[in-house]
């Protein structure tokens, strides 16, 4: 996936004015879902949309993967959707690292996904772990360091 710079310069620029934000203030711009398995990205803009959505999940490995900072509480986070595009702007508001097969269901529900289960958001995030894992040549493990972040949405694009 190719980041439109330009739309995400202009975008930050609107979103800095019209929420106060200080437009020297870091953020970071990138999907919630790794670019090349992205089939789930505009059904979790959507959740987004509808405020069901407010947190998120990554394997913690993926920040070494792809060379990027671990966010922390109060980043400013532009998701971008499947071509590059800005789709929102979040900030993150916390942010705990479990093992995979112990994030809890409070957090599973903040993610908005599927009946809101810990059985469906296990299933359904491991399904997508282990398909990154293939890519990586890694296997997979019930132990592996989760990354699960909580956002609220500034405002969508």
């Amino acid at each position: 996936m190719q980041k439109n710079q330009a739309a995400i310069a202009e975008f930050w620029r609107q979103s800095c004015k019209k929420n106060g934000i200080d437009p020297a203030t870091d953020y970071y711009a990138g999907p919630f879902s790794d670019p090349e398995l992205a089939n789930y990205q505009g059904m979790l803009l959507d959740l987004v949309r509808e405020g069901k959505k407010q947190a998120t999940a990554r394997l913690d490995m993926e920040f070494e993967k792809y060379g990027i900072a671990r966010r922390g509480p109060g980043d400013l986070w532009i998701v971008l959707d499947t071509v590059g595009d800005p789709a929102c702007l979040v900030r993150i508001t916390d942010l705990a690292v479990w093992p995979f097969d112990e994030v809890p269901l409070s957090f599973a529900q903040r993610e908005g996904e599927g009946d809101n289960s810990l059985e469906y958001w296990r299933w359904v995030h491991k399904e997508y772990f282990v398909l990154q894992l293939e890519g990586w040549g890694d296997d997979w493990r019930d132990d592996l360091a989760t990354c699960c972040e909580g956002f609220g949405l500034v405002e969508m694009a």
